[in-house]
């Protein structure tokens, strides 16, 4: 497999109705240093016209330390599927001067998956509560670009009185290439609720056709075009330079490390886009990492990464899986245990990885997440265990921290601090700087999460994960270990090194999607 090409894509649409049938991507690709690649799309084996709209991808770029390129590496693609009768394969080509590879492939069984005959699309980008006053601000069109009426319904499903403010769009126009004059798909529904528990949903309705969705963020791709808009304002920039003249360079560093909190309003909220702008200033440099890969260490312990899998989408398993194989440490092994109900996370790493420190192991059925962690970790052979999710990402230099801290070895359990990934555009987001431990706090909600290493020999002391506790199998496990561990062998390393994915089906952005984890670490916590 060649490495000439990193790529990812983050949202496949499939969409079928009675106004259109195409297939809209969005991703990322570059090689070298970071330069853009060429697309083209096979259908059935077969090149086909399509809508591409290139933007910037500032994350991406930050993540690989191409600090300096301003390629637009992202793209927007949209795949006309009118005059396909049946349709059985799609492939995504990336071209370079003298190269061109298979990036992405999506099969008739996959797409099916991503099946959609709905005819909206929307996204709530951002919700707003001023002492009960709320505010939701998104857009909503069809395909027609006919007008789409909004109705907001409470937890019974009775329609509430609202205030609405229609908004032009234009940078979703220009996104998603619609043909539209007036723009005004975008909205803000206004209201006032005097419950802050009291759930809400919204209710598109054109023609014959209905959708109620739950009022909650669903970031999509046009946020990153506002965001990076927002990154290079020149008001900002001009803020953080009065900053520091006013203050010296002293200070200003200082107030770059302590995070972002708005420089031109230090009183103000905090923004996704200021936060992911803040972690890539603070994040190691290409040089720093390539000295990580070059660094000798004294005790140079092997760490086995276990992951659970079940039937992870392919572009979350590649990030994944990448994300370890970039990493500046290289003693590690990674140990999947897959109880998927079909073959595709196993053909997807067979065809595509080529590392013998990938193992994996196809479960005959889906044991749990307890159980299938207990697999993936029946295959490690390192003297170190960490506990990774199918579907998030570390940072670089995650292993190079930790074993920079197993120096000393009456260290058994470290555990750092962590954000959350936009899934859609690549943004960091919600970062938890955690405390050092506190067994207090920990008894009463699991601020260890992501990312978390242990001895095997911790392990092997006190069992592994509990079935009973499926969901919250992780804080049991740490609850169990911090009866037995002394405070010195418990260390907290400052720093962000894990990326907890949000999508729709993740507790990271719905976390009703997983209830059963709430109730299972409310037991937890009876028990104690």
């Amino acid at each position: 497999m060649s490495n000439i090409f990193k790529s990812c894509i983050d949202s496949i649409e499939y969409n079928d109705n009675q106004f259109e049938k195409n297939i809209r991507l969005t991703g990322w690709c570059f090689f070298d240093e970071g330069k853009a690649a060429e697309l083209s799309i096979l259908v059935n084996k077969e090149p086909i016209d399509f809508e591409i709209t290139s933007i910037h991808r500032p994350d991406v770029l930050g993540l690989y330390q191409f600090h300096d390129s301003f390629e637009k590496i992202g793209f927007v693609i949209t795949v006309p599927l009118e005059h396909i009768q049946f349709l059985k394969k799609v492939d995504v080509i990336a071209h370079s001067k003298n190269t061109s590879e298979t990036i992405y492939s999506l099969s008739h069984n996959l797409l099916h998956k991503y099946h959609n005959r709905q005819v909206f699309h929307y996204s709530i980008d951002d919700i707003k509560n001023n002492h009960g006053q709320i505010v939701v601000s998104g857009f909503v069109y069809v395909p027609t670009l006919e007008h789409v009426t909004i109705e907001l319904l409470n937890k019974a499903g009775r329609s509430v009185e609202y205030t609405y403010v229609p908004v032009r769009r234009s940078d979703v126009v220009e996104l998603y290439q619609l043909d539209s004059n007036d723009k005004l798909i975008g909205f803000q529904v206004i209201f006032t609720s005097v419950d802050p528990k009291e759930a809400y949903s919204l209710k598109f309705i054109y023609q014959n056709d209905e959708l109620i969705i739950p009022i909650i963020e669903s970031k999509s791709v046009f946020s990153l075009a506002k965001s990076y808009i927002r990154a290079a304002n020149p008001k900002r920039i001009q803020n953080a330079f009065n900053y520091l003249t006013r203050e010296g360079f002293d200070r200003f560093l200082e107030r770059l490390k302590k995070g972002p909190s708005q420089l031109s309003d230090p009183n103000g909220p905090l923004s996704y886009d200021e936060y992911h702008e803040w972690f890539n200033t603070m994040a190691p440099t290409s040089k720093v990492l390539e000295s990580q890969k070059k660094y000798h260490f004294e005790f140079a312990p092997k760490i086995s990464l276990i992951v659970a899998t079940y039937n992870t989408d392919p572009s979350f398993l590649k990030a994944m899986i990448d994300s370890v194989i970039n990493q500046t440490y290289s003693n590690w092994e990674l140990c999947i245990a897959d109880g998927s109900s079909n073959n595709q996370v196993e053909e997807y790493i067979r065809s595509h990885y080529d590392d013998q420190r990938i193992k994996f192991k196809r479960l005959h059925s889906n044991l749990g997440i307890a159980g299938n962690m207990n697999a993936a970790l029946e295959l490690c052979t390192g003297e170190y265990i960490a506990f990774f999710d199918h579907d998030d990402l570390l940072t670089p230099d995650a292993l190079f921290e930790n074993v920079k801290v197993l120096q000393n070895k009456n260290v058994k359990f470290v555990y750092s601090d962590e954000d959350k990934l936009i899934s859609e555009i690549g943004i960091y987001k919600d970062p938890r700087f955690k405390p050092d431990f506190n067994l207090t706090l920990l008894r009463t909600q699991n601020y260890i999460c992501h990312f978390l290493v242990v001895s095997k020999s911790l392990i092997s002391r006190i069992g592994a994960f509990k079935s009973e506790y499926d969901g919250a199998q992780d804080y049991d496990f740490v609850l169990r270990a911090s009866e037995v561990l002394k405070p010195k062998e418990i260390y907290h390393i400052p720093k962000i090194l894990y990326h907890w994915r949000m999508h729709q089906a993740s507790t990271a952005a719905n976390p009703e999607s997983k209830l059963y984890a709430f109730t299972a670490g409310k037991g937890l916590l009876k028990i104690i």
